[in-house]
């Protein structure tokens, strides 16, 4: 995970974008897949995705192992 230092890990949104905005140059024109066990509202996985996307990831899929009803 490109050696993320264990601060910004779980550090929500906002440490997220720092992270993303860390890395920039290595992602631009790539494509992601984000992980989640159980996806109830969606809310993190979108959110992340929007950053992602407005850094400059071409594509974000999103794999969840479970969904909430």
């Amino acid at each position: 995970m490109f050696g993320i230092n264990k601060i910004l890990l779980g550090g929500g949104v906002s440490a997220n974008q720092k992270l993303v905005e860390s890395f920039k140059s290595s992602i631009i024109n790539k494509s992601a897949i984000l992980i989640d066990d159980v996806l109830t509202t969606g809310a993190t996985v979108s959110e992340a995705g929007k950053v992602l996307k407005k850094t400059g990831m071409s594509k974000v899929w999103v794999l969840a192992f479970a969904k909430e009803k």
